[in-house]
């Protein structure tokens, strides 16, 4: 390979190795729980519904009202307390991606020259020896390295937020509502 295509074949693993990063996903969840307790009584009154006025007149002119209550009814403060609990949880699911790469034992070719050949030495006492062509040239086998890199982990965050209320209303005794 030549320098140019080093170059390329580099852009193109930078290409592949970052792209996952571009299109990391965030997956937000909300959740929201409302949860009502029991009412709680505060107070209890009485409440005149019907009433009688009377006036009275004395000698020097004088008015003296009173006012006295014939039906009542009792009331009461209550509290109806609620609470809202909202949790958000953030999960940024994590990276990982498997990359490829080939690689070779020589760096520039493919192929790597064959060893020099040697000279046949001929003893005299011996037959004569046949030296075999040797190649110009052998070949290389591709090395294939297959690696799993995790660039972020999986991130789970959690925010827990709880609103407390108390709400205060006035109604009537609810026996009241039998009759």
């Amino acid at each position: 390979m030549n320098a140019n295509s080093l170059k390329g074949c580099l852009a193109i693993a930078l290409t592949v190795a970052l792209q996952p990063l571009c299109f990391a996903d965030d997956a937000v969840s909300t959740t929201t729980v409302k949860t009502e307790g029991p009412p709680v009584v505060l107070d209890s009154y009485m409440k005149p519904t019907v009433v009688q006025t009377k006036e009275t007149t004395d000698a020097n002119g004088n008015v003296e009202k009173s006012v006295a209550p014939i039906i009542q009814e009792r009331h009461e403060h209550v509290m109806l307390p609620s609470s809202e609990t909202t949790t958000t949880m953030t999960e940024h699911t994590g990276t990982s991606q498997t990359v490829k790469t080939e690689a070779t034992a020589v760096a520039r070719s493919t192929f790597r020259s064959a060893p020099r050949r040697k000279v046949a030495h001929r003893v005299r006492h011996h037959r004569r020896a046949c030296v075999a062509a040797k190649p110009k040239s052998v070949a290389v086998a591709q090395k294939t390295v297959v690696e799993k890199k995790v660039i972020e982990p999986t991130v789970i965050q959690r925010q827990d937020t709880t609103v407390e209320k108390a709400t205060v209303i006035e109604r009537k005794d609810p026996a009241l509502n039998n009759q």
